[in-house]
């Protein structure tokens, strides 16, 4: 009996580029699933989205461009099982983006979450900064500023709490060293830890331990000093 079928061939839009000539620059927000919008209701819901609106909406309104580039698992060194690291992917899917003029770096903590079975094994916190300098290296070379971060608070997820004295020196070496080498420092480990049990993210924002629920993206969004961004507001 013969066999017959039809298939449709699809394309997918990867990224759009819009010409503003009022346009003050692009941010792109790069890293894991956290970037990515984990925890949050929809997709368009994740930190960065609430970024770009809090910078395109009166009083501001200042026609930034703010990218997610976040991949779910996404590690800074080597790739997980379906995407490429950052470090391979960052000249083609970062720098290669138009009218970049800042970077913001939250990446890292899968590096080491990849360890958690065997939580003496590498890579270890030195092998991820490493990995973030020449990342900082690159961007510098094309005139792009790359704002750093701390790594959140990951206790209960997949064995993470394993780690979690990687993630501690990791997030030590950030606020000390690893802030001289880049353009600026968000501490989302400060805004998301628990006072009281600070390798354990707030209540308010727990979902499975690693990824904030809608009102710790927002508060992500909200925590972000546009200063660093060369973004004069009104505090308050």
């Amino acid at each position: 009996m013969p066999f017959s079928s039809t298939a449709a061939n699809g394309y997918f839009v990867s990224a759009l580029e819009v010409h503003n000539r009022h346009g003050r620059g692009v941010i792109a927000a790069v890293g894991d699933s956290i970037v990515a919008g984990g925890g949050s209701d929809a997709e368009n819901l994740k930190w960065s989205d609430r970024l770009a609106a809090r910078i395109n909406t009166p009083p501001n309104h200042l026609e930034m461009g703010v990218l997610g580039l976040g991949i779910n698992g996404n590690r800074v060194l080597s790739g997980a099982t379906s995407n490429p690291a950052a470090l391979a992917r960052f000249d083609r899917d970062v720098l290669g983006m138009a009218g970049l003029t800042y970077i913001i770096m939250a990446d890292g903590v899968n590096d080491l979450g990849s360890t958690a079975t065997a939580p003496s094994s590498p890579p270890n916190p030195e092998d991820v900064e490493y990995g973030l300098r020449q990342l900082v290296e690159r961007a510098h070379a094309r005139g792009v500023k790359v704002i750093g971060t701390t790594m959140g608070p990951a206790w209960g997820f997949r064995g993470y709490e394993n780690i979690d004295f990687k993630r501690l020196a990791y997030n030590a070496w950030m606020r000390t060293e690893g802030v001289k080498i880049v353009d600026g420092l968000i501490d989302f480990d400060k805004l998301l830890n628990d006072p009281n049990n600070p390798s354990h993210m707030l209540p308010q924002y727990l979902t499975d331990g690693i990824h904030p629920n809608d009102a710790g993206h927002q508060a992500m969004a909200d925590f972000i000093h546009l200063r660093l961004l060369n973004i004069e507001e009104d505090e308050h």
